[in-house]
C-alpha cells in the first residue's frame, strides 16, 4: 500500500518548471537579491513544514502545500548562481560555481539519508502502535499486529483470515501511523530552514551589478563630468577636426 498519494508530484514538477521558465527575468526587475533569496527559503520552509498537518484523505491541501514548497526551488537556484556570478572575480568563476552545483547536491544526499532515516524510524513504530491501537480492542491478538502490518505494507491480507471491520480498522491506521511519520519528517526541517534563512540575510546584495544599474550609473557620472568640464573647453572638444 502507497502512504503518499502519487499525485503529489506533478504540483511538484508544475512549480519548478513555472518558476525556472519565469522568475530569471524577473529578479533583476526586483533587486535586492539577498532579499529574494531570504524570502525564498522562507516561504520553501514554511510550506514544507506546513505539510505536517496532512492527514489522510487531505490531497487538495497536500497539492497546495506541496505547490508552495517547491516553488521557490529554482528561484533560489538562480539567486545563488547569479550572486556568485556578480561577485567572484572571474578567474575564480569555475570554481564558485562548481562548488554551487557540488554543494547541492551534497546537501541533498546528506537531506536524503536524515531525512528517510527519521521517516523509516518513525513509521515503523507509529504504525505498529495505531494498527495496535485500532483492532487489539476489536479481539485481533496482539502479537500478530507485526505481522498484520506487513501484510499491509506487502498489499497480501487477502491471504489473512481477517474481516472486513478489522482489516479498515487496520488500512486506516496503518495510514495514520505513516501520516504521523512524516509530519515529524517535515517538522524536522524547521531548524535546517531557520539557520538558512539566518545566514541568506548576510549575503551581499548583487543588484548594483545589474546591466540595467551600472549603465544608469556611468550615465549620471557621465553627465556629471560633462557638467564640471568649463564651457569653453566642452566647446572645443565638441567641434570636429578638420
Amino acid at each position: 500500500m502507497q502512504p503518499w498519494p502519487a499525485s503529489t508530484t506533478f504540483p511538484e514538477d508544475l512549480a519548478e518548471q513555472r518558476v525556472a521558465f519565469s522568475w530569471g527575468g524577473l529578479i533583476s526587475k526586483i533587486k535586492h537579491v539577498h532579499w529574494q533569496l531570504t524570502f525564498a527559503i522562507a516561504v520553501q520552509t514554511l510550506f514544507t513544514a506546513l505539510q505536517s498537518i496532512y492527514r489522510p484523505g487531505q490531497v487538495a491541501k497536500l497539492l497546495v502545500f506541496q505547490l508552495f514548497a517547491n516553488a521557490p526551488f529554482a528561484w533560489i537556484t538562480l539567486s545563488c548562481y547569479i550572486t556568485a556570478s556578480l561577485h567572484v572575480p572571474q578567474e575564480d568563476l569555475g570554481w564558485a560555481l562548481g562548488l554551487i552545483g557540488t554543494f547541492r547536491f551534497l546537501g541533498s544526499a546528506v537531506g536524503t539519508t536524515v531525512f528517510s532515516t527519521i521517516l523509516s524510524n518513525w513509521a515503523f513504530s507509529s504504525t505498529n502502535s495505531r494498527v495496535a491501537s485500532a483492532v487489539v480492542p476489536m479481539g485481533y491478538p496482539a502479537d500478530k499486529v507485526s505481522s498484520l502490518v506487513s501484510a499491509i505494507a506487502h498489499d497480501t491480507t487477502r491471504f489473512l483470515d481477517l474481516s472486513s471491520e478489522i482489516l479498515s480498522k487496520a488500512t486506516e491506521g496503518y495510514r495514520l501511523g505513516w501520516a504521523d511519520a512524516f509530519r515529524i519528517t517535515w517538522l524536522a526541517t524547521i531548524p535546517f530552514g531557520i539557520i538558512v534563512c539566518g545566514l541568506a540575510i548576510f549575503v551581499q546584495d548583487t543588484s548594483p551589478y545589474f546591466t540595467n544599474h551600472t549603465a544608469m550609473q556611468l550615465e549620471k557620472e557621465a553627465g556629471l563630468e560633462q557638467k564640471e568640464t568649463p564651457k569653453h573647453i566642452r566647446r572645443s572638444l565638441s567641434r570636429p577636426e578638420r
